[in-house]
């Protein structure tokens, strides 16, 4: 499976999860490689694009708290374990990790799909002071699609 095939299927799933604080998903072009783009209701954005590099990850948990909002990193990591839980494509295994020398907490995720490994970096940028209250969508669940999503 290519990293673009895996892309596809994030780029599913979250379409799938039809989140209320999402206006948007797309695909874009980041350092020659492929990627995602989340476009928030507030403006903010969040990125997921293949680390390149060999780079040294380990296994990091989310906490139960995941914190400030405006940074959207661990949210979207919840959400695509979330996804990826409720959907369990065959073949897949996966973990949050962290990468050595860039902060201190989870920011990727470590696929092994078909015998290759995709390391996906989460990033964010672009959140307004204004920005959307986890609170406004606390009862919020993923449709019953999603489980389908990936056919």
């Amino acid at each position: 499976m290519t990293v673009g095939s895996v892309l596809d299927a994030i780029e599913t799933l979250i379409r799938a999860a039809q989140h209320p604080d999402i206006a948007d998903v797309y695909r874009y072009t980041f350092a020659g490689e492929q990627a995602v783009g989340i476009v928030y209701q507030s403006g903010a954005k969040a990125f997921i694009w293949p680390v390149k590099e060999r780079t040294a990850a380990q296994p990091a948990d989310l906490p139960d708290a995941l914190g400030d909002y405006k940074p959207r990193v661990r949210y979207v990591l919840r959400m695509l374990t979330d996804l990826l839980e409720l959907t369990k494509p065959e073949g897949w295994q996966w973990r949050v990790v962290a990468i050595e020398g860039v902060g201190s907490g989870p920011c990727a995720l470590e696929l092994r799909v078909a015998g290759q490994t995709v390391l996906l970096r989460v990033t964010s940028g672009g959140a307004p002071a204004a920005d959307s209250d986890p609170a406004d969508w606390a009862g919020w669940t993923y449709p019953d699609g999603v489980a389908a999503a990936l056919g």
